[in-house]
């Protein structure tokens, strides 16, 4: 694929011609070199000397002070030792001074790099034939404008990348600039009630797949795998990211809890050293299931028959006429009032006290509150949206049917088969995981409708969670 620039007065139209090895080898080989300062060709790092995982930019730039009427790359430069990413599209352009002399510059190449190993790595030449407008021929009396084809070739760009000095056993592969913040939804709560922790990891660099931290949580806490998100902008700096992490805990013993505090480490570029920042500890203060809840029921339970048995207080009120019949209606109304209400607070006593019947319960109103939090892909992010989003979908799963997570992808269908969910159910819902997977390969924006899927996804969910037992 070779991309074509043609001049149209100021303006810049790209358009990409497809071109085979053999034509393409023809070309390189028929125009001549040039040799011109009127025209340069330019590539231009914001580093020269880089760590390994360190984000720098790479662009390549086409410098005019005569008429070019095509551009034609010929031979793309390489970054085979590097990760890359688009900042922006070839096009744009704008005077620029170079050696003290003014350019018209338009972009051809705008890349973020991040080196994958150390050494001394090259950034291979880009080569073009231009159709350049040549001076008019004296002896010409119409002095009609010329052009000739000509090729011209960056220069070779070497990059030295350096080793990080050490490492410690805490680091976590960041390497930038960032800042961690963690929270709890509330630190009140009651015996077997649910609440979210989480981790906000924020900053600038390389971290676009970073994994979770580890928190060390007491054995007094239930804990289930986190639901990670992640916003990202491609930026010169790096990727500007938001790693979000909320795990859902549920304290199992009433007490004083301490969530413990954790490290996150990452090297500073900025400060050529390793950074480490400490979480704060936060302590949760876990209330008895219900119990002034319970004692205050009884107490209502317990006034409640002796206003209703008295009849002095409703014919004070003018709305009990004293006659043997209305006096058995209305203890037998209280009788059953009395046991039905004994019988309601037993069961919603029960359930509440009952962490596994909470989470289940719960599990798909989390995760459509997740997914409906979760933007609309774009073209550069649909990898990033699907693992999200599939990352919603395992932690639903672990929550209704009480697995870890570890063996999802292999026995979460026998399960919910066990479970006594539909076949019809279960192959809907791995079209649904095949989906999403690949996504995480390719884009398709022109082939689906993200709304439409989420709210298949919802819906599968839903489904779910309505037939299992």
């Amino acid at each position: 694929m070779a991309t074509r620039i043609i001049y149209v007065g100021l303006s810049v139209l790209l358009s990409l011609v497809c071109m085979s090895h053999s034509v393409a080898h023809r070309q390189e080989n028929s125009y001549p070199i040039y040799k011109g300062e009127e025209i340069l060709l330019l590539c231009v790092t914001s580093k020269d000397q880089v760590y390994v995982g360190e984000p720098f930019t790479v662009t390549f730039k086409l410098l005019t002070q005569r008429s070019v009427s095509e551009a034609l790359i010929l031979i793309e430069p390489l970054f085979s030792e590097f990760s890359v990413k688009q900042i922006s599209k070839p096009g744009a352009s704008s005077e620029e001074v170079y050696k003290g002399k003014t350019y018209k510059s338009t972009i051809l190449k705008h890349e973020l790099l991040i080196p994958e190993k150390a050494g001394r790595v090259n950034i291979s030449p880009m080569r073009l034939s231009l159709n350049i407008e040549m001076p008019p021929d004296p002896s010409d009396f119409f002095l009609i404008e010329k052009f000739s084809k000509f090729e011209i070739t960056s220069a070779l760009k070497e990059i030295n990348v350096k080793q990080l000095p050490g490492t410690t056993h805490s680091f976590s592969g960041a390497i930038g600039k960032y800042k961690i913040e963690t929270s709890v939804s509330k630190d009140s709560v009651k015996h077997n009630e649910p609440i979210y922790y989480k981790i906000l990891i924020e900053g600038n660099g390389n971290s676009l797949n970073l994994l979770p931290p580890q928190v060390l949580f007491p054995s007094s806490l239930e804990s289930y795998k986190p639901t990670a998100l992640l916003d990202m902008q491609v930026t010169t700096n790096g990727y500007k990211v938001k790693h979000t992490y909320q795990y859902t805990l549920v304290p199992i013993k009433a007490g004083t809890i301490e969530i413990p505090s954790f490290s996150f480490t990452y090297f500073d570029i900025g400060e050529d050293a390793f950074k480490t920042h400490k979480t704060s500890a936060h302590i949760l203060n876990v209330s008895a299931a219900d119990a002034s809840t319970h004692s205050a029921d009884i107490a209502s339970m317990e006034r409640g028959p002796k206003l209703i048995l008295q009849p002095s207080n409703l014919i004070k009120a003018g709305v009990y006429t004293p006659n043997s019949s209305n006096y058995l209606g209305i203890i037998l109304i209280s009788i059953v009032g009395f046991v039905a209400h004994a019988l309601f607070v037993l069961v919603i006593r029960k359930r509440n006290t009952n962490s596994i019947s909470v989470i289940k319960r719960n599990a798909y109103k989390r995760a459509a509150h997740q997914l409906y939090s979760v933007p609309a892909p774009d073209q550069d992010n649909y990898k990033l949206i699907s693992q999200n989003i599939l990352g919603i979908i395992s932690t639903f799963i672990s929550e209704r049917f009480r697995m870890d997570g570890e063996n999802y992808s292999t026995t979460v269908y026998h399960i919910m088969a066990q479970y006594c969910v539909s076949e019809d159910t279960i192959v809907e819902f791995k079209d649904l995981v095949s989906v999403y997977n690949e996504l995480g390969y390719c884009s398709r924006e022109a082939e689906m409708n993200f709304y439409q899927l989420r709210t298949s996804t919802l819906d599968i969910l839903k489904q779910i969670d309505r037939e299992a037992l």
